[in-house]
């Protein structure tokens, strides 16, 4: 997993390998920002990595 702001502040990224949507979305509901209301808005995007490799 990797995790961080935007540069501008506006927001925020987190990228976590998980086998489909329904699990993905069990992880963001296990972490600790969501759980005590950090982050009130997300949105999950499946994303295709194309170059490199988040193995690990």
């Amino acid at each position: 997993m990797a995790a961080g702001p935007l540069a501008d502040l506006s927001g925020g990224i987190i990228v976590m390998q998980a086998d489909d949507e329904a699990s993905a979305q069990r992880l963001v509901e296990q972490d600790p920002y969501t759980q005590h209301g950090v982050t009130k808005d997300r949105t999950l995007h499946e994303w295709k990595v194309t170059v490199g490799s988040l193995a690990g």
